[in-house]
Formats: structure tokens, sequence, C-alpha cells
């Protein structure tokens, strides 16, 4: 199954803006006797495949984010100070977005996304998620709101006896066991 985790994906753009900057850099060089040329048009090249441009252009615009939840948020402190209470450091829950920036948090804090089966049950969405965060026994932390999984989860957690560690207005924390039957590349 291909899993192609952002850690490999940022790699792999890498090597290509690499691959392409050196490919060009050779036509240049074969084509332009100039070297004063062939040299002031790899700079302009260089520029314009860097981070430069993006950040020159979103410093005049409005500011760009992906994240628009606040990382000292109250839910966000609680999650830390739970993981650090009861040595448990998996959370998982619905949304990518909600999910995947708890990873930046706290180094203890590792967390994945579930989604809905049918109304039924949740599977593991291991898309940009390390596959081996689901391989997991033993007691997780799940972070619910309101969405479709998160019904989903919360009514796997109350018929598994799943406890509610934290209720507030951005959510809940909850405790309890593995819902998600586990996959078939645990070992």
């Amino acid at each position: 199954c291909l899993n192609p985790e952002g850690r490999h994906i940022f790699w792999a753009t890498c090597i290509l803006k690499i691959s392409v900057f050196a490919t060009i850099f050779k036509i240049f060089k074969n084509n332009i006797k100039n070297n004063a040329y062939t040299y002031s048009l790899t700079i302009a090249m260089a520029i314009c495949m860097s981070a430069i441009a993006p950040v020159l252009y979103t410093t005049k615009a409005k500011p760009f984010s992906y994240n628009k939840s606040n990382m000292n948020s109250e839910i966000n402190k609680k999650i830390i100070s739970i993981v650090k209470s009861t040595g448990i450091t998996y959370i998982y829950g619905e949304d990518f977005w909600r999910m995947q920036l708890l990873n930046s948090i706290d180094a203890e804090v590792h967390s994945s996304e579930l989604t809905d089966a049918y109304d039924k049950f949740v599977i593991p969405r291991t898309w940009l998620s390390r596959p081996s965060w689901y391989c997991i026994n033993g007691e997780v932390l799940y972070y619910t709101k309101d969405g479709k999984a998160d019904k989903t989860i919360e009514s796997e957690l109350k018929s598994k006896n799943g406890k509610i560690l934290y209720n507030g207005a951005e959510g809940k924390i909850w405790l309890g066991p593995v819902i998600w039957s586990t996959p078939k590349w645990c070992n």
C-alpha cells in the first residue's frame, strides 16, 4: 500500500529541485558561451526555485498559515498536561489538521487521524501519518469534538468503558482502549 509520509515527500521534493536545477545549469553552461550570463541566469533561477519568492510575497499580503488554531489554547495545554501525567503519548481523533498539528505542540505527543467507516467503526487514516502509530496496544488518548468520526469514536469509547479526562468548549479528551482493528502491516 502506497503511503507517502510527509517526511519522505519533503526529501523527494528537495532532490527533484536539485536535479532540475543541475539540469538547467548544464543547459545554460553548454548553450551560453558567456560565463557572466550563465551565472546570472543560474542565480536568477536559484532565487525563483527557493523559498525567497513565496516569503516575500506572503509578507506583503496577509500572513499565510495552515494552522488556524492557537497552539497555546486551553485544550492543547490540557493535552500536554494529560500526556505528561498519564505517560500515554498517543492521541487519536478526527480531522487531519486538528490531529497532525498536535505533533508540533510537544515532542511527547504522537497524534494521528481516524476516520469513520459506514458510521459503525473507525479506521486508521494513514495518508500522512506514521503507519506504526496505529500498531498500539493498551490504552490511548482520544481528542473528540463534534465531527462524524468523533461521534463514532465517542460511541465506541462509551461501549468499551472509556473515560472522559477533560470536557471543555474546545472538545473532549478521552482515555480508552484501541478501538480500531489492528492493520495488516502491524506484525
